[in-house]
């Protein structure tokens, strides 16, 4: 475990100026950390990172605008996933990229892989109860069953952003910092 103090330093800093920097050559559309770093807890295991990157560029631009970082020990990207770990000096802390390719989902994953993940499990049992179905693709109406008995999705209503999943609900969208059971508690 890592101290968040350390880690935001250390790590977050500099890797948030070098996909800036990405970004403004074209390869990276949008990024954020994500997990217990987010949420801004004491101590955190690794450092997630959820990245969309520019449309029509090709993987290999980004896996290689990762690779340029000085930090960067070495770069696992498996084929056919959209989760990469990077180990990163000078501490060899992981650095998990997540990697979504909808632009109208992007809120959705955020929300997801910001976690907690109880928190998150209590908001998509809410909107089932809603006639609802949150996933980390968005929010979408429950429109039946199928015949195994699993809700079906219906329209897509949100997710581009994280006040949609929180809006449907009426509810205020919680700081990242607050997004735990006692929250959904006090809300609903």
């Amino acid at each position: 475990m890592y101290e968040l103090e350390n880690v935001e330093d250390i790590y977050w800093k500099p890797l948030e100026a070098h996909l800036e920097g990405l970004s403004e050559r074209g390869v990276v559309e949008r990024f954020d950390a994500v997990g217990s770093f987010r949420r801004r807890e004491a101590t955190v295991g690794d450092l997630d990172v959820i990245v969309k990157q520019t449309e029509g560029t090709e993987e290999n631009e980004l896996r290689r605008g990762l690779t340029e970082w000085d930090q960067c020990d070495s770069l696992l990207t498996p084929d056919d996933s959209n989760l990469w770990k990077m180990s990163a000096e000078p501490e060899g802390i992981f650095v998990d990229f997540c990697l979504t390719e909808e632009p109208q989902s992007y809120g959705s994953f955020l929300h997801y892989l910001t976690g907690d993940i109880h928190h998150y499990s209590l908001l998509r049992e809410y909107a089932d109860s809603r006639g609802y179905i949150v996933n980390k693709y968005g929010v979408f109406e429950k429109d039946g069953f199928d015949e195994e008995g699993f809700p079906v999705k219906g329209e897509k209503v949100g997710g581009e952003n994280e006040e949609d999943i929180y809006g449907i609900f009426g509810l205020p969208v919680p700081e990242p910092s607050e997004r735990d059971a006692e929250w959904i508690d006090k809300h609903f």
